[in-house]
């Protein structure tokens, strides 16, 4: 069973107690997970909310097929949540998105020095936080962070994996679409945390802009069961709280009843329409 990060004092939350400990603030956050048919469950996630009404979203895949893959993503989680709050961390945002990363990639590395038969397990990592009208995200691997804006859906965040960059040699015309088809491997990952160098990380050196109406979606690669256009349609089909999104999504990724169906994890922030801290632009 994955290690889940508790909540407490310091609001880290589960996802029951999320969308009570968030009511206060402008932005509706949930987050909640399935198994599928995997063996165990390889996610993990956590929020927090911050002072400013800022808060700290987090997401890590265990890498399936490797040696404990949820410990992997507990660790990654926990350590990068614990390193992101430090005082003594940089003050600069990218700067400091970039050092919670190094400690994650340093707490797997020495939880692999105190239990070798752990040397293979890695995970991905996507973080973002919320600060206002601005986002800004750290990521390793291919769990996407998405940006839902009317009716259309954009990744912001860089896909490690082989599919990611042979859509993006497609985009530039180095290949072709169907010759990116025809390549095996799409689900393999380029780069990933696993306790040594990290060959590939996305960081946001400037924040995207938030605005009225927006939803943001941090992923498991296992929700994309259900298409990105059916995600846009779950989103658009009313104003549902952020918590129903996340439930509305997990339900359409188990009618697909995929007999190979990954663990699927997401996080839901949705910008209210008319918010206080943008009734002043």
């Amino acid at each position: 069973m994955t290690e889940q990060p508790a909540l407490d004092r310091t609001g880290k939350l589960t996802p029951g107690a999320t969308a009570q400990a968030l009511a206060e603030v402008s932005c509706d956050i949930a987050w909640d997970q399935i198994q599928g048919s995997r063996k165990a469950q390889e996610d993990c996630a956590v929020c927090i909310a911050m002072a400013d009404s800022r808060h700290l979203l987090v997401l890590a895949d265990g890498m399936g097929g490797h040696a404990a893959g949820d410990i992997a993503s507990s660790v990654a989680v926990t350590s990068f949540c614990g390193a992101f709050e430090a005082p003594y961390m940089p003050e600069e945002p990218a700067e400091r998105l970039k050092a919670a990363l190094e400690a994650a990639n340093y707490a797997i590395r020495d939880r692999v020095a105190v239990a070798p038969e752990l040397a293979d397990m890695g995970t991905t990592l996507v973080a973002a936080v919320v600060d206002g009208n601005e986002l800004r995200w750290v990521s390793v691997g291919d769990s996407p962070l998405w940006l839902i804006r009317d009716g259309a859906i954009r990744r912001l965040n860089a896909d490690h994996s082989v599919a990611g960059d042979l859509a993006d040699r497609v985009a530039t015309g180095e290949v072709t679409v169907e010759e990116a088809a025809t390549t095996p491997g799409g689900s393999l990952l380029l780069s990933a945390i696993q306790g040594g160098d990290v060959d590939l990380v996305d960081v946001s050196e400037a924040p995207a802009r938030i605005e009225r109406g927006d939803v943001i979606v941090l992923a498991s690669d296992g929700v994309e069961t259900c298409g990105l256009a059916e995600l846009v349609r779950i989103v658009e089909s009313g104003e549902h709280s952020a918590d129903e999104l996340v439930s509305r999504i997990l339900a359409a990724v188990e009618a697909h009843e995929s007999v190979y169906q990954d663990n699927a994890t997401l996080i839901v922030c949705r910008v209210p329409l008319s918010v206080d801290w943008m009734a002043s632009e």
